[in-house]
């Protein structure tokens, strides 16, 4: 499995920024909207990561997910396939935490 080109990533994430200057959940006005990524953005962004992460995975060998991982999980299976595990695995506790933020300052629940 070839690593993932992350180059724009890094400025598309850095886009995601807390104005302080404003206390959050209120609206952000016009002239900020700048300082954030669009739901849009994010979206397509997710899309994509999604593409290439199934790319991937269609082409992982057995003894890729065996081997020895270049860093180390906290879960102790140190393998390509553990880490990757344990990465999914936080990514989902991730989205939990943004689902509880986001019902904590609007009083909506996540759309799936």
């Amino acid at each position: 499995m070839e690593h993932c080109n992350s180059s724009g990533f890094e400025s598309r994430r850095n886009k995601l920024i807390f104005n302080t200057s404003q206390s959050f959940p209120n609206e952000v006005s016009q002239n900020n909207n700048k300082y954030f990524t669009t739901l849009e953005e994010v979206k397509a962004e997710w899309s994509r990561s999604t593409e290439l992460l199934n790319e991937a995975l269609a082409s992982v060998t057995e003894e890729h997910l065996s081997a020895d991982c270049p860093f180390k999980s906290p879960i102790g299976d140190n393998t390509n396939d553990g880490t990757f595990a344990f990465l999914v695995q936080h990514e989902s506790y991730d989205i939990g935490q943004m689902a509880f933020l986001k019902k904590y300052y609007t009083k909506e629940a996540m759309k799936y």
